[in-house]
């Protein structure tokens, strides 16, 4: 079955009374929280031992939208009470498909589709076991005549079930996990935007790198390369969802994923979905936030090897060709033309056409919008800097820092935060590395 099995899903708010919104992520049916090679919590956000053991994270899928992604233990219900008058009242948001809401699952959305980024948001993400036997359907045909050649089967089937629904039943008693979390309200001529990438794993970069952060952070962009690759569907968890609950909550601002080479390696990479709120089911998308149109992008991989028989297994290609019909479209919509500013975030910086072994992969997605973008703030080389119109492509580029990856290597190739700063139609950058120092500071 293809993985766009979904449909537009509405959100139900309390009360009973309907909120109209649209929830773009199917979230994954998968199996309880699989064991791995690490055990120990991560700042609170990540710990197998809580029922909820992912935090959750909220993500910006839209100017309105905002997706509240967590992770149980075990499978549950899940929903978010949600409020934007200081707590006074909350509304009540959950994942529906078909009329049916999501159960049986570790992975949990909630999606706000009346956010107003304006005013402070205060949240409760809740999760209650399944332990009710009705949740799991009654044994019908108990007593009845069945041909003999399916009782033996049916009744091993009952038998199981019966079995599961005691064990849940002394495991879980209707009790209900609870996990607080809030977000600032964002003055829109005034914010700042804080960009990671190329962070492979270390995990230990996070708390130095925010120490430097300024007052009024409205988003923090994931660029790529969060992971160095994922080893298990459950390595996601701590290196990529707790991570950006992490910042989300220290900072007390919104967050989104932009994905990179590195989350495409490996036959785990197909999971990395179900960590994360998606832009209308596509890791590509646009909001804006007041005056500033944001585009987030995805650059794929360096290489374009669509081998079917290897387990990377990728298919650039059509993929990138549905990303370009989708940037144009945003590029001619009122939204794009009218913003003051129009940024980007990347993974993938555009490369000069002599660089034949990235052309084919992420040239044609820039010369979409090559003419009126105003900054482009992308990761990969790790190697942080600044790069004024004409040298790397026709708009300024903001290449964040990374990591050594050998003792030659030369420049500026430490972690590093990049800081955009939004003051009223005007655009300011500036990187600082883990030693607290700015390598550039520059206004577009």
């Amino acid at each position: 079955m293809k993985r766009r099995d979904f449909l537009k899903a509405s959100v139900a708010a309390a009360f009973g009374a309907p909120l109209v919104a649209d929830a773009w992520q199917k979230p994954s049916m998968s199996r309880p929280m699989q064991d791995s090679w690490f055990n120990e919590p991560w700042q609170g956000m990540y710990d197998p031992n809580d029922f909820i053991c992912v935090k959750p994270a909220v993500h910006i899928i839209g100017t309105n939208r905002l997706g509240v992604w967590w992770k149980t233990k075990d499978i549950a219900v899940g929903w978010v009470d949600a409020s934007q008058d200081g707590g006074a009242t909350y509304r009540r948001y959950w994942l529906e498909r078909d009329g049916v809401r999501s159960t049986n699952t570790c992975t949990h959305i909630a999606v706000i589709g009346d956010y107003d980024s304006s005013k402070p948001l205060k949240f409760r993400a809740v999760a209650r076991p399944i332990a009710e036997y009705g949740r799991f359907g009654q044994v019908r045909y108990k007593g009845e005549t069945i041909p003999g050649v399916n009782l033996k089967a049916y009744d091993v089937g009952i038998y199981a079930y019966e079995k599961f629904a005691r064990e849940r039943a002394k495991r879980y008693t209707g009790e209900e996990y609870v996990y607080e979390g809030e977000v600032a309200a964002v003055n829109p001529g005034d914010y700042n935007v804080v960009m990671f990438n190329d962070i492979h794993h270390t995990l230990g970069f996070y708390p130095e790198l925010i120490k430097y952060a300024p007052k009024s952070v409205a988003l923090a962009v994931f660029a790529g390369d969060i992971l160095d690759h994922a080893r298990s569907d459950a390595d996601f968890d701590k290196h990529l969802s707790a991570p950006m609950a992490y910042v989300g909550k220290e900072l007390r601002c919104l967050t989104c994923f932009s994905r990179g080479n590195h989350e495409m390696m490996g036959v785990y990479s197909r999971y990395v979905r179900d960590h994360i709120a998606l832009f209308d089911d596509s890791f590509y998308g646009a909001f804006s936030i007041g005056s500033v149109r944001f585009a987030v992008l995805d650059t794929g991989v360096p290489t374009v090897r669509e081998d079917p028989m290897l387990l990377d297994g990728y298919a650039m290609g059509p993929y990138l060709k549905r990303e370009r019909r989708w940037l144009e479209r945003e590029s001619a919509s009122e939204e794009w033309k009218s913003a003051e500013k129009r940024v980007a975030f990347a993974h993938i910086p555009p490369y000069p056409d002599t660089a034949k072994e990235y052309r084919s992969v992420n040239s044609e997605i820039y010369k979409v919008v090559e003419n009126d973008l105003s900054l482009l703030m992308a990761g990969h080389l790790h190697n942080g800097r600044y790069h004024k119109p004409g040298t790397m492509a026709k708009f300024p580029v903001v290449v964040g820092g990374g990591p050594y990856r050998t003792r030659s290597a030369k420049g500026n190739r430490i972690a590093a935060m990049s800081v955009l700063s939004v003051k009223g139609d005007s655009l300011e950058v500036y990187q600082v590395g883990l030693d607290g120092k700015e390598s550039f500071r520059m206004k577009i």
